[in-house]
């Protein structure tokens, strides 16, 4: 089997895996965006007043269909990925409906990982204390993993058959 075209076929795949992932910012507006699996979005504010305790609500909702259009629980991941100057800094996450708070979900610290979360919307809150003399900032993400799409179950299989050929004909 030509090894450059299977190099090709597996960048191809790569980059149609890699291509499925999509960026956006949470809002502090009910309802904020839809994040779908493989999507990722971010957060952040930042304060230049030493003393301002942050008490922020992002919204963001989690799409009913997952890949393939099957209802599906996503697994999220909430991390905060860069902190300057802030003291108590606290993550939680509710359930929410029309910008009330329904059911806290997790809590406490500055990120967490939850194994599967049903469809619908969601509040993330985030308390701190700006420390600095120039105040403080806090900036994270909200991630869904990136899903194999079916097509690409498809194009392995079809690339081992092509591999079995190849193999075949050369011991035969």
């Amino acid at each position: 089997m030509n090894i450059n075209l299977l190099k090709s076929m597996l960048g191809i795949l790569v980059i149609g895996i890699a291509g499925y992932a999509h960026a956006t910012t949470l809002t502090n507006t009910n309802p904020g965006p839809t994040l779908n699996p493989g999507d990722f979005a971010t957060f952040g504010n930042s304060s230049t007043v030493d003393g301002y305790t942050f008490n922020d609500d992002w919204f963001f909702v989690l799409a009913s269909t997952g890949a393939g259009g099957v209802v599906t629980n996503e697994p999220v991941s909430v991390s905060t990925t860069n902190l300057v100057n802030i003291s108590g800094l606290s993550l939680s996450l509710w359930t929410e409906s029309g910008g009330t708070k329904i059911t806290e979900i997790a809590s406490g610290g500055t990120d967490f990982n939850l194994p599967l979360l049903v469809p619908g919307s969601y509040e993330l809150v985030i308390t701190g204390t700006a420390t600095g003399a120039l105040g403080g900032a806090y900036s994270g993400v909200v991630a869904t993993p990136v899903p194999l799409p079916a097509a690409a179950w498809l194009l392995l299989s079809g690339l081992a058959g092509v591999g079995a050929m190849a193999r075949r004909r050369r011991t035969g």
